[in-house]
């Protein structure tokens, strides 16, 4: 394995390396394939920053938390943090419709496309979010919290509620301020996205120490922890819009309605595949608090903790590959679209399968150690998180090849079926296997996906091999 992962990673990232030496060359496609994987190297390096600075935060923030909430209180922040996460589709594809559009004008070098197609996902994202946080203001009285996340302790019940307000206010503030991330992905510029979320991750971590020293209740040491990244988005949104692109700023009389309907169509198609990728990664949690209660949470959750290290080494190398796809599918080449897929599902898949082997080999010394015996998965819990990443990996690196070629029909078809398939699994195995059964239910749903996947995206080669095709 470990032949493989140097056969496969070291010569890709030090081809990745090589075309930082020289200058792009964007009007021949050499030099439009060296630029994709210099701006990708780019974001690259900026996002393994970011992710290590998650680990260290992590590696801290986790125990610290746990011991200062107690098992319920921290299982309930990380319900309700898996809650809101699932809202990630709230946006209904339209952030990814417009990382899409973004990097098929910026190709063509269409101005007047860019500036329509970011002042109408602007606003309807805005819209959006006020209708959303209109919603929940009417709903939020007639809700029963402490039962909907099934708390029992008093500080729990009390808290529930509060704790799930503040997470998707700053929730939906961050859809319409979300448009810049989306943007900078399709200029292939996501190190600048990442330099925010770098200072983002740091505010949010000192703010947490911060409300830990004064004795802070969970919906307070919430807000100090979910507002820190909210306010980079904005300052970042700030400079985007008002310094580097003043000519993107956007503007209600640019909105365009036949570009809207054309965000919103392609939207709706990633909205569909961004409900079950997120059922599939979100839904244990929730479903493990609404079967066994909030106090089972951190059985599977600090498991997934460590086990997200390998997954974000993934996300680390594969999103910012996302653009790139689009960019070669709107020039037509598919030898470089063709060429990227194939390394980098050898390279995910052999960083996944080194990352699960340790991660199984030595959980039962990390977990103990790190946090508390008391939150040690069992054999199929852990087995079953080391099986999903490997599967996620296919997955990840599936979607990015796919999503950026615009082949989002057959996402959206299987993706929600085989989430609704694995929460049945999970739902069945749970009376007999508790936490470990709703493991591998959700798992046996990724790896569907992953085969699906990659059924598709043989046959969409496939396509373009024979005589005549059109690329479009």
């Amino acid at each position: 394995m470990a032949r493989t992962l140097l056969a496969e990673v070291v010569p890709f990232i030090g081809g990745l390396r090589s075309v930082l030496a020289g200058s792009p060359g964007p009007l021949t496609d050499d030099g439009r394939s060296r630029e994709r994987y210099r701006r990708a190297f780019l974001t690259s390096i900026t996002s393994a920053t970011l992710k290590g600075i998650t680990v260290i935060t992590t590696a801290v923030s986790v125990p610290l938390t746990f011991h200062y909430l107690g098992r319920e209180r921290y299982g309930l922040w990380i319900t309700i943090s898996s809650a809101v996460t699932m809202l990630a589709f709230g946006d209904l594809g339209l952030g990814n419709g417009l990382l899409n559009a973004v990097a098929a004008a910026s190709a063509r070098d269409d101005r007047q496309t860019l500036r329509r197609t970011v002042s109408t996902a602007f606003f309807l994202l805005l819209a959006i979010a006020a209708l959303a946080v209109f919603a929940f203001t009417l709903a939020y009285s007639h809700l029963d919290w402490a039962t909907l996340f099934n708390s029992k302790s008093a500080a729990a019940m009390a808290e529930a509620g509060p704790t799930c307000a503040v997470l998707f206010f700053c929730f939906a503030l961050s859809l319409p301020l979300g448009t810049v991330q989306r943007v900078q992905l399709g200029f292939q510029e996501g190190f600048r996205s990442n330099i925010w979320q770098i200072a983002g991750s740091i505010v949010a971590f000192a703010a947490l120490i911060v409300a830990i020293s004064l004795r802070s209740g969970l919906p307070w040491l919430v807000a100090a922890v979910s507002s820190a990244p909210v306010l980079l988005l904005t300052a970042n949104w700030v400079a985007q819009f008002r310094w580097a692109r003043p000519w993107l700023m956007p503007s209600w009389r640019l909105f365009d309605p036949p570009t809207a309907r054309s965000l919103m169509h392609r939207g709706s198609l990633f909205f569909c595949s961004q409900v079950g990728a997120a059922l599939v990664t979100q839904a244990p949690t929730l479903m493990i608090a609404h079967i066994l209660g909030p106090a089972s949470v951190p059985e599977y959750g600090v498991a997934l903790k460590v086990i997200t290290l390998v997954l974000l080494l993934n996300s680390m190398l594969l999103s910012p590959l996302w653009p790139a796809y689009a960019d070669a599918y709107a020039a037509s080449d598919m030898s470089w679209v063709r060429r990227t897929f194939v390394r980098t599902l050898r390279s995910s898949l052999a960083v996944s399968f080194v990352g699960s082997a340790l991660f199984f080999a030595t959980y039962r010394q990390i977990i103990p150690t790190w946090v508390s015996s008391e939150v040690m998965p069992t054999v199929l819990t852990a087995a079953s998180l080391s099986a999903f990443a490997v599967f996620n990996s296919v997955r990840y690196a599936a979607s990015m090849c796919l999503n950026g070629c615009n082949r989002l029909v057959g996402q959206a078809v299987y993706q929600l079926p085989a989430a609704i398939g694995g929460a049945l699994i999970a739902n069945a195995l749970s009376r007999k296997h508790g936490v470990g059964g709703i493991a591998l239910g959700f798992t046996a749903a990724e790896f569907l996906v992953a085969l699906c996947q990659l059924v598709e995206i043989r046959l969409f080669f496939t396509a373009f091999d024979k005589p005549n095709t059109q690329t479009k």
